[in-house]
């Protein structure tokens, strides 16, 4: 009998989630398909919780020991990874705000991974802080510590930018939110500055040291930002997908659903909503009973994108990048173009006004260039 890999692979991951399964119903599989679990789990960029998963079986149904032992190294890896963030999250609080007085916010990342069963094994990305309208404040004071700082260019009054400390990649971004509907971002503009008051702000405790988070309410609102900003783009992963699994189980509570769905409704953002909440009560074993909002989307359209795209888009395979400068583009364009198109039933003011922004930036550019 052919096993069914992709939900093998479910199921390990639900395990990693949530515990051992009442029935763990997993078949002994042979070492060409573990490696098959193994390439998914890391093209996903959730290799460490496939890994506690796998240890939650017996060990007839585990893994051979050669993969174990690569996985295992892979983990330590990841481990190290994240304590490594935290220790320069304490470092840059204490620069930015105990010795230049500059309040920031810690966005997703390690607010995120603080909900997992096992946070260190959590794939850890970028930092991602914000400072208000003091951005270009904290430019400032890291570029007179000699570190260069990247700075983008693209959108007119973005105060975004990268650079690396310790050897951890830094985001500093100008907003918590990112949307290309213009009547729902001035709409946002005005919400923004109600939900970032100081004494609305949650804490996030990393090492010995009480870091500002957002509200559950607005981190989830970013977080389907978020995630609708990545599908409609390079494409969207499991990690996501966990993530907001984890952080919406664990803050469900101080959702106020009514609020909630007005807010999603005002921001364009209700539709995909409920398509997300579909996909991981049914792919990620979320309790239907725990959903802000109940939801009838069948999710098949948004796993087969997931399941093509990977985490970002880094191994899609149909992202294949032209090395003349007009084609990469116009390829970039299609891309968002047929994505927006596959989602508009969900997302119909992105997926409109997504494509146009990149027509007129595009434009503009194209312009410039012929006048030079």
């Amino acid at each position: 009998m052919q096993k069914d890999l992709r939900k093998i692979f479910f199921q390990l991951l639900q395990q990693g989630l949530w515990g051992k399964m009442s029935e763990n119903n997993i078949p002994t599989l042979t070492p060409q398909e573990w490696d098959e679990i193994y390439r998914i789990s890391r093209k996903q960029a959730v290799q460490g919780i496939i890994y506690d998963g796998i240890n939650q079986l017996d060990s007839d149904h585990q893994p051979p020991m050669a993969l174990m032992i690569r996985w295992t190294v892979e983990i330590d890896a990841i481990e190290r990874a994240n304590k490594k963030q935290r220790e320069t999250i304490e470092q840059l609080h204490s620069i930015f705000t105990q010795e230049n007085n500059l309040p920031l916010i810690l966005l997703k990342g390690q607010a995120n991974g603080a909900h997992y069963p096992a946070p260190d094994h959590r794939i850890c990305g970028d930092i991602d802080l914000y400072f208000y309208d003091k951005a270009e404040q904290a430019h400032s004071i890291i570029e007179e510590k000699g570190i260069y700082i990247e700075k983008e260019t693209s959108r007119k009054k973005s105060n975004n930018a990268t650079y690396t400390f310790n050897g951890v990649p830094i985001d500093h971004r100008i907003r918590i939110i990112t949307l290309h509907n213009p009547f729902t971002r001035r709409k946002l503009k005005k919400l923004q500055n109600r939900w970032l008051a100081p004494q609305q702000l949650s804490t996030l405790k990393v090492g010995s040291t009480d870091i500002a988070t957002l509200p559950p309410t607005v981190s989830h609102l970013m977080q389907i930002a978020h995630i609708q900003k990545h599908l409609l783009t390079e494409g969207i992963g499991l990690r996501q997908m966990c993530d907001m699994a984890m952080t919406l189980h664990a803050t469900h509570h101080a959702l106020d659903t009514h609020k909630l769905a007005k807010q999603l409704k005002t921001l364009g953002l209700y539709k995909i909503a409920l398509l997300i909440y579909a996909f991981i009560e049914q792919y990620l074993g979320y309790p239907r009973t725990k959903l802000p909002l109940p939801t009838g989307y069948n999710p098949q359209p948004l796993l087969q994108e997931i399941w093509e795209s990977g985490n970002f888009g880094q191994t899609d395979k149909r992202n294949q990048k032209s090395s003349n400068t007009l084609k990469r583009k116009l390829q970039t364009f299609r891309k968002i173009l047929e994505k927006c198109l596959l989602f508009a039933r969900y997302t119909p003011g992105e997926a409109f006004w997504w494509p146009m922004e990149e027509i007129y930036n595009n434009s503009k550019k194209l312009l410039k260039t012929l006048r030079l």
